[in-house]
């Protein structure tokens, strides 16, 4: 129990250290101004993006969140003139997140990605996105299933994002 406790508070004060306050605000700036959110994720991501999904939801936003590439094709056929897709990823490196990024990059869709900080420099995907928000995980823990660490760094920053949406709503 000990070292489950210890791997999520180590990759949450990681992530509060590396995570850029300038463009969290642009993130959720984007987001508000966006009359429709898409949420695009592949494995244990999409536990982090249902509850994203459902608390911005709950405060009136519309938003869905697919894990299937079907999904979000058939999602972004429509018009998608105030839509913004967040792709969250932790490797950043399946197929699915690869061909979802590049036919939004074709499509010209603009899309947010939250993904690991490991990822920085080795994904020329990631280069396209409007805003990138990176996350650590535990190095240590990289080969264990399900990676403990990056669930909590990804509720965390959904947490803080959600966090501002709402102060910006109240004061607008």
């Amino acid at each position: 129990m000990s070292n489950v406790a210890a791997l999520s508070l180590y990759s949450i004060f990681k992530t509060e250290k590396i995570l850029d306050n300038n463009k969290l605000e642009d993130f959720v700036n984007i987001i508000i101004c966006k009359k429709s959110i898409l949420l695009f994720c592949i494995g244990n991501s999409r536990i982090s993006a249902d509850f994203f999904n459902n608390q911005l939801k709950r405060v009136g936003i519309n938003s869905s969140s697919h894990s299937s590439v079907h999904e979000l094709l058939m999602q972004s056929s429509f018009d998608l003139k105030d839509t913004v897709v967040i792709l969250i990823s932790n490797s950043f490196n399946t197929k699915k997140i690869k061909f979802a990024t590049s036919y939004l990059i074709d499509k010209s869709i603009p899309f947010l990605i939250i993904t690991s900080s490991e990822n920085i420099k080795n994904n020329q995907l990631i280069k396209k996105a409007e805003w990138c928000l990176f996350y650590s995980v535990n190095k240590k823990e990289k080969y264990s299933f399900p990676m403990i660490s990056s669930f909590y760094s990804q509720i965390f920053i959904l947490n803080i994002i959600f966090n501002r949406i709402i102060q910006k709503m109240k004061n607008s």
